[in-house]
């Protein structure tokens, strides 16, 4: 069909109408320009740039329909950054390397290639939420159990939206409308913190809006019966576990690093023993850094526990209060301390009191491994510690690995952030250090559940690399990495559904945490009805 005239609204012709027109046409054009319809203008109503015959106009009809429009499906194209609350990446039977995303409630399994690859090799699979549910349902967070079985927290607005853990099948979407709903392997659980979930072994820890750190134990799933434990809030030595800033769990599932606030304020790490038993978990709560200074960023490797601290930091301020004393100047590099945690332990360097012989780099990363029982010797931890003088103190911000034979390092130097590898280049030498890779545009690192892996965010892409000395090499020689397969991948939302989630999740927090139990005698089950 030929093009006779123009579509326009007719208010962004009034600039031109107000410029050309004669002055005393302007009282009428602002009555006709005075809303927001659209017209149709042909040929015949634009001469030398004017409008005429304007009272000819007559508005198109156009039906509109509202995105605010509660009953219509919303397509919203992912982005990494903002939508992302948890990723997890395994290995699978068929050398693929898949990734599984949790991304703004909904989750996705979702294969890793390269530049080089065919994306085709491995299909993308929505886990869940299914058709028509999306917003309803919402996971939180998911790690892999085996490639097919995945871990999932997610509401449960059978029962108000509380949270709940659910074993889910990565075949196909749960949370269907067309299929039964999961059954909750544990429900009416308070808010989960999200970014402070630990799972590797069958084993996962988790802290809540109460402060509480719970442990369950998923061996017995398929028995029916589920370990659950609460730990308790004070250690060994009197201090209480409380506001808590991070949990890391033993690759064996014996041991639970949580670093949290001291009575000083200061942070510090305790270590829980957990022990199976056929009445529970049973938990012995024993510190292992000092309360003189902050200990953070914990990474359990097979027998050693490797932290960053700022004990070596002195002010060059002199002051009633001792040298530790804040002041606005106050230095901020962290140094990387070891903790061993058995007897003999397999170091990087050599310790004469322990006399430990220098071992070869053990890098391969697998999940579900069995592996020897470890004895961990937990006495006297707080003076164990201590510091690997060859990585020099800086603005570390994470540790991506450490083992006997490689130590993987998020670090600041000046105004550019490095991953920065040390190894041992000849066996029982110095480790050496060499820069791996720049992370200027990376708005995020991280390492998986099972510490195989170790993941960055750039241009909206989520790079996954191996934490072995082969990978980590290779990385250092500028070989293209694998990321996730996530273009033009997109979330379903129902915004009815998801007001519908954000109302319930509203009325359960005010029911769990209103400061008057009573709830002032208002009948708070009634006003969910209403």
């Amino acid at each position: 069909m030929a093009l006779t005239g123009l579509i326009y609204t007719y208010y962004r012709y009034l600039p031109l109408v107000k410029r050309c027109a004669k002055r005393e046409d302007l009282d009428d054009v602002q009555r006709y320009t005075s809303s927001a319809d659209l017209f149709f203008l042909k040929k015949d109503h634009i001469v030398n740039q004017h409008l005429i015959d304007i009272e000819s106009l007559a508005p198109i009809r156009i039906n509109v329909r509202s995105d605010f429009n509660n009953l219509q499906e919303r397509i919203i194209p992912v982005n990494l950054l903002r939508h992302m609350t948890s990723v997890d990446v395994i290995n699978t039977q068929y050398g693929q390397i898949n990734s599984l995303l949790t991304l703004r409630g909904q989750l996705f399994s979702v294969p890793t290639i390269s530049d080089a690859s065919s994306p085709y090799q491995s299909r993308r699979r929505k886990v869940g939420p299914g058709s028509r549910m999306g917003g309803f349902t919402r996971i939180l967070w998911s790690g892999y159990v085996t490639p097919n079985l995945v871990l999932a927290l997610a509401t449960d607005h059978s029962n108000m939206g509380s949270h709940a853990w659910y074993l889910l099948e990565t075949s196909g979407p749960s949370f269907s409308v067309a299929e039964p709903e999961p059954i909750p392997i544990l429900t009416n659980i308070t808010s989960v913190y999200v970014e402070m979930i630990a799972f590797c072994n069958l084993l996962v820890a988790w802290t809540d809006t109460d402060g509480d750190v719970h442990v369950m134990d998923l061996q017995g799933v398929v028995d029916g019966t589920v370990l659950h434990s609460v730990l308790p809030k004070v250690n060994n030595l009197g201090s209480p576990v409380a506001a808590i800033y991070g949990l890391e769990l033993h690759v064996n599932g014996d041991l639970l690093a949580i670093t949290h606030a001291a009575k000083n304020s200061f942070v510090i790490v305790t270590l829980a023993k957990l022990t199976k038993s056929d009445g529970g978990i049973e938990v012995e709560m024993v510190q292992a850094t000092s309360d003189n200074y902050s200990s953070v960023d914990v990474f359990l490797s097979e027998d050693t526990m490797y932290f960053f601290s700022d004990q070596d930091i002195v002010n060059d301020v002199s002051s009633p209060w001792g040298t530790r004393a804040p002041m606005p100047h106050f230095e901020k590099p962290l140094s990387v301390y070891a903790l061993p945690l058995t007897s003999n332990p397999d170091l990087m360097v050599t310790i004469p009191e322990l006399n430990t012989n220098l071992a070869e780099a053990n890098s391969e990363g697998t999940e579900l491994v069995e592996t020897s029982p470890l004895v961990f010797e937990l006495s006297n931890l707080v003076q164990r510690s201590y510091r690997l003088s060859f990585i020099p103190s800086g603005n570390h911000f994470k540790i991506l690995t450490a083992n006997s034979g490689l130590i993987l390092l998020g670090t600041v130097q000046g105004e550019n952030a490095m991953i920065i590898a040390w190894f041992e280049k000849i066996p029982g030498s110095l480790p050496i250090e060499v820069p791996i890779v720049s992370l200027d545009g990376v708005e995020y690192a991280g390492v998986t559940n099972n510490r195989a892996y170790f993941y960055l965010i750039k241009n909206d892409k989520l790079f996954v690399y191996e934490n072995s000395l082969e990978e980590v090499m290779q990385l250092s020689e500028g070989i293209q990495p694998y990321y996730a397969h996530t273009a033009n991948l997109a979330l379903h939302i129902q915004p009815q559904l998801e007001y519908m989630q954000m109302y319930t999740e509203a009325w359960r927090l005010l029911r769990d945490y209103f400061y008057n139990k009573n709830m002032h005698g208002v009948d708070w089950p009634n006003i969910y009805v209403l």
